[in-house]
């Protein structure tokens, strides 16, 4: 029997204590560009795109992006090299089971030429991210529109016209509408820290054959998958061919966001082509040029 380790969400994160400072772009609003690096897990693959960061005027870490998170997020190790300021308890929400937090404030953080202020971080005692040092969320970036083009490694940071207002930390997740094998269609969470793409197993998909099964990392630990045959994904005109989708129960994470996932869109495809993220307009273009 085929078992498999993957990375597949570090975690929907959900801020449970309010009364945190609101995080604002501190330097110069204009357009920028943040240099990626691949992210490599133990068995070679790329599986994600890294971010050098710097907390506070402390140490450069790596990051991973992920569009599945929100703010910063340590593990505990890597949190006490960190001077930060604790805020209140939080939890951690996945494919998982949920996991205690502790909600920090980061008063400084530089990507780059970039800089913002107040930026949440959030530490858990064990993260699922061999060789980084935690993750970003791609909300960090929300007062820009965000492109993504993993070809060119890099993060493209375009300024609105007029400098969008801020949104809440519970709308950092994004979703799409998407057409599997032409049929059937449902919501897919859009996840750049998701190694791969799954299918909820909970969902009535046409009979799939599976070439196995499978054991990926989440936010609250192991989460059992199974490997499918490949399948066609198509988002309005954008269509790309999955060849390793996974079947995962995924009724957790809707049940969290109030809204039927059908699958997330992991980085296995959104690493394809260019992605533009928009959060003040709440829109997702894939294969945008």
């Amino acid at each position: 029997m085929l078992r498999m380790c993957y990375r597949l969400v570090v975690g929907v994160l959900l801020l449970v204590s309010a009364g945190v400072a609101e995080q604002r772009v501190s330097s110069d609003y204009r357009d920028y560009i943040v240099r990626l690096t691949p992210w490599r897990t133990l068995n070679g693959r790329t599986s994600g795109a890294l971010v050098q960061v710097r907390i506070n005027n402390g140490k450069t870490l790596r990051l991973l992006l992920d569009t599945g998170a929100s703010g910063i997020t340590l593990d505990e190790r890597t949190a006490r090299k960190q001077p930060l300021r604790d805020i209140a308890e939080a939890q951690v929400s996945g494919v998982g089971a949920a996991d205690r937090a502790r909600l920090m404030l980061a008063s400084r953080v530089q990507i780059g030429e970039l800089e913002v202020a107040d930026c949440p971080v959030r530490v858990m005692a064990r993260l699922a991210t061999p060789e980084a040092d935690g993750v970003i969320g791609m909300d960090v970036f929300q007062e820009f529109r965000i492109r993504l083009d993993a070809g060119a490694r890099e993060l493209r940071l375009e300024a609105f016209g007029e400098r969008p207002v801020r949104t809440v930390d519970s709308d950092h997740l994004l979703f799409v509408r998407a057409r599997i094998n032409g049929k059937d269609e449902g919501m897919f969470l859009v996840d750049t820290g998701s190694a791969v793409t799954t299918l909820a197993s909970d969902v009535q998909w046409p009979a799939m054959p599976f070439h196995g099964e499978m054991t990926l990392g989440g936010a609250g630990g192991e989460v059992a998958g199974t490997r499918l045959a490949p399948v066609s994904l198509q988002v309005g005109d954008w269509k790309v061919l999955e060849r390793e989708p996974v079947a995962v129960d995924l009724t957790r994470v809707s049940r969290i966001n109030g809204v039927k996932v059908a699958g997330i869109l992991g980085y296995s495809v959104l690493s394809r082509g260019p992605v533009v993220f928009n959060y003040r307009d709440r829109l997702v273009e894939l294969g945008s040029r």
